[in-house]
């Protein structure tokens, strides 16, 4: 889906020119048709995460998946009055509290760390290995460290799985990678997603935007926190 600059800039709660400035000074991707530019939905939410600027969750589902809270969140779910921040919050508090935190042993390879992250879902060994040749495949095309010693690997098209929801899991490395982040920072946290459909992966990329423009997260996880105070960590950043 293609994001005008109205729709980039509410997106941020920044000025249209704002917008402007960063195409013209920070790379970001927007093209210019017909005298208009726009950009594609994945590629600013994958910007906003590897510049660390933080995306609003609930005015990306109001617009730009607006079926989402009676498709994926639930009944009830209503962008217009607010309802979907909740939403969204339920939502990603159960993926996390279905993958959670995967301590990696030292000396893995950021393919191992796929195939560790493989392991802890409930799929087939062919999607297994598909999904881990998929991930290191993009891997070597586009390198995905957000800052902060965080990376989050995902395929640019996910790969749908049947699952009975979303899962996001986090690879805590006892040893850190390399891999090129503009902090120069080497990598100990990788955050991946596992989701049942587009709108789904989208949200919750945006989602992860939003919790990891916040330093509180990141450090609880470093700092071995049980996953009921991360989750009650993201109900509160959250307001709900």
């Amino acid at each position: 889906m293609l994001l005008r600059v109205r729709e980039i800039a509410s997106l941020f709660s920044v000025s249209e020119d704002r917008i402007f400035n960063w195409i013209n000074r920070e790379n970001l991707p927007a093209r210019q048709v017909n005298e208009i530019y726009g950009a594609n939905t994945t590629e600013i939410i994958e910007w906003a995460i590897s510049r660390r600027r933080r995306i609003s969750a609930a005015q990306f589902s109001s617009f730009v998946v607006p079926k989402v809270a009676t498709e994926m969140l639930g009944e009830g779910g209503d962008s217009k009055t607010g309802d979907d921040k909740a939403s969204i919050c339920r939502l990603f508090a159960a993926g996390l509290a279905a993958g959670g935190i995967v301590p990696v042993a030292a000396g893995a390879s950021l393919a191992d760390v796929f195939y560790v992250v493989a392991e802890r879902l409930e799929i087939g060994a062919a999607e297994r290995a598909e999904l881990v040749d998929v991930m290191t495949a993009r891997e070597r095309l586009v390198q995905t460290p957000a800052g902060n010693g965080v990376a989050v690997p995902h395929p640019r098209y996910p790969l749908l799985m049947n699952l009975p929801q979303p899962v996001i899991l986090v690879g805590q490395l006892d040893r850190a990678l390399e891999m090129g982040a503009a902090d120069k920072q080497p990598i100990d946290l990788v955050f991946f997603l596992c989701c049942r459909t587009m709108a789904e992966h989208l949200l919750l990329l945006a989602a992860l935007s939003e919790v990891l423009g916040d330093d509180g997260f990141v450090s609880l996880i470093r700092e071995r926190a049980s996953l009921q105070k991360l989750l009650e960590w993201v109900k509160v950043a959250w307001g709900v």
